[in-house]
């Protein structure tokens, strides 16, 4: 199949108005025309990977009739760049898969993303910076419900480990009662599961709430029962999630991926217990039990709770096991916590080789700070970005003398489409910190410095005269006298010493303070030399 929608007798899926799942991936695809999805009114997963999709290939208003699409996927196609139409009528899309195609930097326009986080192949650096553009607008706009809002970034999860173990506690508590009595948590009652939410909820103030969800016959009083217990306001609520979520499909991220996972491999813990009855001991009683670990829980990537606590979090799941017949391990349900991200701070400040790796410096080195500054973190901003201050690098100062604050808003960066406006100013030459303008080294002054130029000239002029005069009367009986050698000599040492002054005129370079001095000594040398030789001779023949 090459062709999709227009070039056909009928259209495809006209009749299947209740489809909410269509996967028309690796069908070799090169074109997707504006009515080939016509009829799919309720549509929430499209995925279109691995055809040859090209620039070309997307129809105007491809997908307008989907308006309930939620996730669309194509990635591995051939794609460079995608036109700002493409999307018109996806209102509620939340996620847009991209990967492994040819886009260039510029593949998209502002307005096909405007309320739609996307996935497009990017790493490091590059998928934070989408992960933090993603973040404002969730801070901007209303969200409309539910925990589709999530950041498809992998990370470090070691400062959270310490709020993961009432889940971890709680799961195995329950893989121990279900195990003693035979498959079955019918010995608790709905207020035993509510406590143990509750008191989960309770035991850190970072965990936002705290979830049990068991499989279907483990508890016969319901055929699907989640308590979940959370906490607004320094109040905890709770509630029976089951009710009006079905957290048992594949979509549930917290929960299906534990359930599909073996585990052969589940850890087996014997504890050896001597029971009494009133004051006699009875005989030891050994117990194979299955616990779970950290490493056995599934972490969520960091998502909005849009709905519920209206903050960013992530969500810890423990599993709750059995042995089945045979002896092998069986996934009976999880408990887990949500551990809200509110006060932990994104720094966007680079890395720097004394600080130690912590949970959001994925986002490290994402500032816009300009060359001229340099980007320095606030603490306690909590999940946003722009928690930092571009302040002046050396050599450089804040062009507002009145301000307060001697430094650019990181936040008023993030938001400002031309960071070229906040540049701090140089400082005068020869200083490496200045808090204005002022000069550190003399300045020099042109009329100042022009007058003691032109002195200098006349004096070279009026030595060269002489110069001149001592050359052309040499054999006067006057010159005579006065040993024209020594004469000449005087005189050219005179001319160096004034050529000294010629060097200091120019801005000052190695070369011209080192020819200073060498002229200068060579000079005196030899216009002084010549005055004392010529004394010395002078003295010796009159003596």
């Amino acid at each position: 199949m090459s062709k999709f929608g227009a070039q056909q007798s009928t259209l495809p899926f006209e009749n299947l108005h209740e489809l909410l799942k269509l996967d028309i991936s690796s069908n070799k695809l090169t074109i997707i025309s504006s009515d080939a999805f016509v009829g799919l009114h309720n549509l929430k997963r499209l995925m279109l990977e691995d055809n040859r999709l090209n620039d070309g290939s997307l129809y105007q208003f491809a997908f307008e009739n989907l308006h309930e699409l939620l996730e669309l996927d194509i990635s591995s196609n051939k794609l460079t760049i995608i036109s700002s139409d493409a999307f018109v009528g996806l209102h509620n899309l939340k996620r847009l898969i991209l990967e492994d195609n040819r886009l260039n930097n510029n593949y998209m326009s502002k307005s096909s993303t405007n309320n739609l986080y996307f996935k497009a192949g990017h790493t490091g650096k590059e998928a934070a910076k989408l992960a933090l553009e993603y973040v404002s607008r969730i801070e901007k706009n209303p969200c409309t419900g539910g925990t589709e809002e999530t950041l498809d970034l992998t990370f470090n999860h070691t400062a959270w480990e310490k709020y993961t173990q009432p889940a971890i506690l709680t799961s195995n508590f329950l893989s121990s009662v279900i195990l003693k009595n035979n498959g079955s948590l019918d010995s608790l009652t709905d207020e035993m599961f509510f406590s143990l939410v509750r008191n989960n909820v309770n035991s850190l103030k970072n965990v936002f709430g705290s979830c049990i969800a068991i499989e279907p016959g483990i508890y016969s009083n319901y055929s699907s029962f989640a308590p979940y217990a959370y906490r607004q306001n320094e109040i905890v609520f709770s509630h029976d999630i089951a009710l009006s979520y079905k957290y048992h499909g594949n979509k549930t991220e917290w929960y299906f991926n534990l359930k599909i996972r073996n585990w052969e491999n589940a850890t087996r813990t014997v504890f050896k217990t001597k029971y009494s009855a009133g004051d006699i001991s009875l005989p030891e009683q050994e117990i194979v039990v299955l616990t779970a670990k950290l490493e056995d829980g599934h972490w969520t990537k960091p998502y909005f709770d849009c709905g519920g606590g209206d903050i960013w979090m992530v969500t810890f799941s423990s599993p709750i096991l059995s042995l089945d017949l045979t002896e092998r391990p069986k996934f009976q349900g999880i408990a887990s916590v949500d551990i809200q991200l509110t006060n932990i701070d994104i720094n966007q400040c680079d890395q720097d080789s004394t600080h130690i790796y912590s949970d959001i410096d994925i986002f490290r080195g994402t500032h816009r700070c300009p060359p001229t500054t340099e980007c320095k973190f606030i603490k306690g901003r909590g999940f946003q970005r722009g928690a930092y201050e571009c302040v002046c690098s050396k050599g450089y100062y804040f062009p507002d003398l009145n301000a307060q604050v001697k430094a650019f808003s990181g936040l008023e960066m993030e938001n400002s489409s031309d960071s070229t406006l906040y540049t701090c100013l140089p400082c005068k030459v020869g200083c490496s910190e200045c808090d204005d303008d002022s000069p550190c080294l003399y300045e020099y002054l042109f009329l100042y410095r022009f007058l003691l130029l032109l002195l200098t000239l006349l004096t070279f002029i009026a030595i060269g005269v002489l110069f001149a005069i001592t050359v052309n009367f040499r054999d006067k009986p006057v010159i005579k006298a006065g040993s024209p050698i020594f004469l000449l000599l005087m005189c050219a040492g005179g001319l160096l010493v004034c050529t000294m002054g010629f060097l200091a005129y120019p801005k000052p370079s190695e070369f011209l303070c080192a020819s200073q001095t060498w002229v200068f000594h060579i000079g005196f040398s030899l216009m002084y030399g010549a005055l004392v030789a010529k004394t010395w001779r002078h003295v010796l023949l009159t003596c």
